[in-house]
């Protein structure tokens, strides 16, 4: 179990003492839930995520972007990319690779298998989640994301991102960015998620990442 902070410890304590003296009655129905959460070992994370209102026409919303946003999105628009929605399998067993390249320099692996994402676009839920990718001229991945749309809320949600970091004339991740800002757009989405920017369950900002996410 990840170790406490000394403010969620202190409120714990002070919450095992109401009911040892009053009952679990005491507690509001919220306090009461995460009181038997906790006692089962669960703890309390707190993640900070980037999220974009899709409340302007696309051209204002570019407008916004920030100086090396656009500068790097004029110049990856040139390198002759193709967008599209990656439906087959091996589709998604290339994207689901080119993930796990990005995040072995991380020492870490997908929470989900190639497996699992071919599962849950073709069955489980292909009403949820699609793909996005860009493609050299010559065929080669070179950005894409697994998109989750939340019906709910109306919001299309970027599961993974990856691309490919051997290309470094231009930055393929800033065209995949705005290709899935328009992505919502198009469905009409009230807003777009660009996912966590922590690390060690919420307890580090990866600076470089927000900021990098801050330029949409």
């Amino acid at each position: 179990m990840a170790k406490e902070s000394s403010q969620h410890t202190g409120h714990r304590q002070r919450m095992r003492a109401r009911v040892e003296q009053y009952g679990l009655e005491s507690l509001e129905p919220h306090e009461a839930l995460e009181y038997v959460l906790y006692q089962q070992g669960y703890t309390q994370e707190t993640e900070i995520s980037c999220w974009l209102p899709l409340d302007r026409p696309y051209a204002e919303l570019r407008k916004a972007y920030s100086f090396n946003k656009r500068y790097d999105l004029k110049k990856a628009e040139k390198q002759g990319l193709s967008e599209a929605m990656l439906e087959t399998e091996e589709d998604i067993r290339q994207f689901h690779a080119l993930l796990c390249l990005n995040l072995r320099k991380f020492d870490a692996v997908p929470v989900h298998t190639a497996e699992e994402l071919i599962d849950f676009r073709h069955s489980r839920l292909r009403d949820e989640v699609s793909f996005l990718g860009l493609r050299t001229p010559e065929g080669a991945l070179a950005a894409a994301a697994c998109l989750f749309y939340f019906a709910q809320t109306n919001e299309l949600h970027t599961q993974y991102l990856a691309t490919d970091t051997g290309i470094t004339a231009y930055v393929p991740s800033t065209l995949l960015y705005d290709a899935v800002i328009r992505e919502g757009l198009r469905r009409n989405c009230s807003a777009v998620s660009f996912g966590t920017c922590t690390h060690d369950r919420g307890r580090v900002l990866n600076t470089g990442l927000i900021l990098n996410k801050d330029g949409y």
